[in-house]
């Protein structure tokens, strides 16, 4: 722990400034998923020594769902100058191409972040760290993220005046709510996601979102939450 955490000497950012080592913290998390039996072609790293994005595959954990091959990913972002936090979380990706191309599935990761700065919740992540990943794996793996797609497949939505009542109460933000409901009045969307059940619902709200978004690590964040919020207010 000592190696990957260490108090920065730059007086311009203060002596609580935490340097988190991009190197170490990789380390840690193919440690975690080294029981999964992971290759080097599993893992992929996007960056420098100062701004790291990787991405560890884990196709042993693969599973088929719905939506196709699902398959589980650990993903690490940092910045050892603490310009941004660190995230790190799991989250699961559907195969789209033969050659190896995937999407992440929308409202099924799980992260967490924290800040550069010396406190107990920065070590306290790290020490945790390989159980966060371990936790959301068998979560993953039991299929409940699955089953709650399901469900949200069943709850009936009525109408498009429904569908626009359930839009403008999502905790989400104002401009994609606004082009959902636009869509949904000029009805631009695809014949499957006619806003018949809250899956659809979710479906024209999270292209929005991620349309929006300017990763695709940041729309499985801001996701997250979004298909249990529209199957709350769709079954009210």
């Amino acid at each position: 722990m000592s190696t990957i955490i260490s108090r920065s000497l730059d007086t311009t950012v203060g002596p609580r400034f935490l340097s988190i080592s991009n190197t170490d913290l990789l380390g840690l998390v193919r440690e975690t998923a080294a029981p999964f039996g992971i290759s080097e072609q599993d893992v992929r790293v996007v960056g420098n020594d100062r701004r790291m994005i990787a991405t560890v595959t884990l196709p042993n954990l693969a599973f088929a769902g719905s939506e196709g091959l699902l398959i589980p990913r650990l993903f690490v972002r940092n910045e050892n100058t603490g310009g941004r936090a660190m995230s790190i979380g799991v989250g699961l990706f559907r195969m789209i191409c033969s050659n190896g191309l995937m999407l992440g599935v929308p409202g099924m990761s799980f992260s967490a972040k924290v800040r550069h700065v010396d406190g107990p919740k920065a070590h306290g992540l790290l020490d945790i760290l390989p159980s966060i990943f371990a936790d959301a794996l068998r979560f993953i793996g039991d299929g409940e993220l699955e089953n709650e797609v399901d469900a949200a497949r069943e709850v009936e939505v009525y109408g498009t005046d429904h569908a626009i009542q359930i839009v403008g109460n999502l905790p989400t933000g104002q401009r994609i709510k606004d082009s959902v409901v636009d869509a949904l009045i000029m009805e631009r969307y695809r014949p499957e996601d006619a806003p018949t059940s809250a899956w659809n619902v979710y479906n024209l709200v999270n292209e929005h979102t991620r349309a929006r978004s300017r990763s695709e690590l940041a729309a499985l964040t801001k996701d997250e939450n979004l298909l249990s919020d529209v199957m709350l207010l769709a079954a009210g």
